[in-house]
């Protein structure tokens, strides 16, 4: 995880690093009490860059369940091949046997899989908006006219990416606090 604090230059600018080391205890006490710094502040979209991708990759490795929207279309997509009601599937109180447990655990395995998927999917997505961590970085052996050409280019791609992740945030945030 890259840190949120900026990086000390000690040997150029020794009185410049005490006021910054100052400044991160500041706004480490800020972070403590309110939960944002003043430093977060003025760089929120830096802030949420740097933030967000590793939040998200923790969440998926500790997430315990998914949505529940997820059976319903595992269901859609194997009704054929199950050859039951999905209320049997899903409720707990339905006749045990082989067949339903089989596809209960199926189901939770498809789906779990599935929305570590959309997780992996959503942190690709902020990476890529990224200029420090985006896969398009870095083309510094371009001459001077290429690499601006290629910089819109790769600019319009971290809007695209930055669009995507924020449209699968919002569709699938009320999971993300569950």
């Amino acid at each position: 995880m890259m840190s949120v604090f900026l990086k000390y230059d000690s040997f150029k600018h020794p009185i410049k690093n005490i006021k910054l080391f100052f400044r991160h205890r500041k706004w480490a006490w800020q972070r403590v009490h309110r939960g944002y710094s003043d430093f977060d502040v003025g760089e929120m979209a830096s802030w949420f860059d740097l933030v967000i991708p590793d939040m998200l990759l923790q969440f998926k490795n500790n997430i315990s369940g998914y949505p529940a929207i997820l059976n319903d279309e595992f269901y859609e997509e194997h009704k054929d091949e199950i050859g039951m009601p999905f209320e049997d599937i899903i409720v707990s109180t339905a006749e045990k046997s082989p067949l339903r447990d089989k596809w209960q655990k199926r189901m939770e395995i498809d789906c779990r899989q599935k929305w570590k998927e959309i997780i992996e999917e959503m942190r690709y997505y902020f990476l890529e908006s990224n200029e420090d961590t985006c896969t398009k970085y870095p083309y510094s052996d371009m001459s001077h006219d290429d690499y601006f050409k290629k910089h819109d280019e790769i600019y319009n791609y971290q809007i695209e990416c930055r669009k995507k992740a924020f449209d699968l945030l919002c569709k699938w945030s009320e999971w993300l606090w569950e």
